[in-house]
């Protein structure tokens, strides 16, 4: 499921299927206190 989603948002987005996009579970982030606050673009 999570890879069909990644799928889906590259298209919306337009990006290149080279585009490295990585997914961390909820609670993984949630454990190690990360969020969207402390993310940056790589490109």
């Amino acid at each position: 499921a999570v890879m069909a989603l990644r799928d889906a948002i590259k298209r919306q987005l337009k990006l290149p299927p080279s585009y490295l996009m990585e997914y961390k579970a909820h609670d993984a982030s949630l454990k190690d206190n990360s969020s969207y606050r402390n993310t940056w673009l790589r490109g």
